[in-house]
């Protein structure tokens, strides 16, 4: 969506029609990192992609999305994408889609920093495993970035288009979260949405790829994951981080 903004967002509906064109197109957004675990076929992606004759760049990319979602026996009527990519590139999202609705999920930065070690020691042969630091002062200082940039970017958002939701919330109150953000978003709650972890195992819908890290997808929500870091980390690193996030802590109810 956002690599090839700069390359094909001026392009003309006509001329995003041209079959010589659009295949090009098709070939590098095809061509983009991880875009080969959607195993779209081009012939077809290209032949829905012509059958609604997008208008611009962003309602090219929306057909991407709804096409992943006719490959895995969806009918979707909303996509979305989360991605921490994103992050650092709000404002061009909001460029390309100015109705977008944003949900910030928020995490205590003292357990992230236990995943980061804990992914840190992960063997995998994966090209995308994740490559994360293990020092203290480095995750906390990415985390205040990463949640002051986007506290920020928020405020300037219409607040209706917004939602923040904390991580511990989903592992307590799974239920009443996906209601919630469902009534944000404006679609129907299905209770199917709880059994995220059977799907996944049924359907393998977390790609080979990528299943090294997230094997909680796998799981039910744990509730031991709250707080890990009182055991995991010791007093020093705990009291480094509070020092160095302190603000961002305390803005999402953190005790620090």
């Amino acid at each position: 969506m956002l690599w090839w903004k700069d390359t094909y967002k001026d392009l003309s509906q006509k001329e995003m029609m041209d079959d010589r064109t659009l295949s090009v197109i098709l070939d590098d957004i095809l061509s983009s990192r991880k875009m080969e675990t959607w195993q779209l076929q081009k012939e077809e992606l290209m032949a829905f992609v012509g059958s609604h004759s997008p208008k611009n760049y962003a309602e090219l990319c929306s057909l991407v999305y709804y096409h992943f979602g006719y490959s895995r026996g969806k009918r979707p009527e909303y996509w979305g994408d989360k991605n921490n990519y994103y992050i650092h590139h709000l404002e061009a999202i909001t460029a390309l889609f100015p109705k977008a609705k944003f949900i910030h999920l928020v995490r205590d930065g003292r357990d992230v920093a236990c995943s980061y070690r804990k992914l840190k020691q992960l063997k995998s042969t994966s090209a995308y495993a994740p490559r994360l630091t293990a020092e203290i002062d480095e995750i906390a200082l990415e985390w205040d970035d990463n949640n002051t940039n986007i506290f920020n970017f928020l405020k300037n958002i219409e607040k209706e288009n917004q939602y923040v939701v904390k991580y511990e919330e989903v592992l307590l109150q799974l239920e009443k979260t996906c209601r919630n953000i469902c009534t944000f978003l404006q679609v129907e709650y299905d209770p199917e949405m709880l059994e995220y972890h059977i799907a996944n195992k049924e359907l393998s819908l977390e790609p080979s790829e990528t299943i090294d890290w997230k094997k909680k997808t796998l799981e039910k929500p744990d509730r031991s994951r709250i707080g890990q870091y009182k055991k995991q980390l010791r007093p020093l690193d705990i009291e480094r981080f509070n020092q160095i996030a302190r603000t961002s802590l305390q803005r999402y109810g953190y005790k620090s």
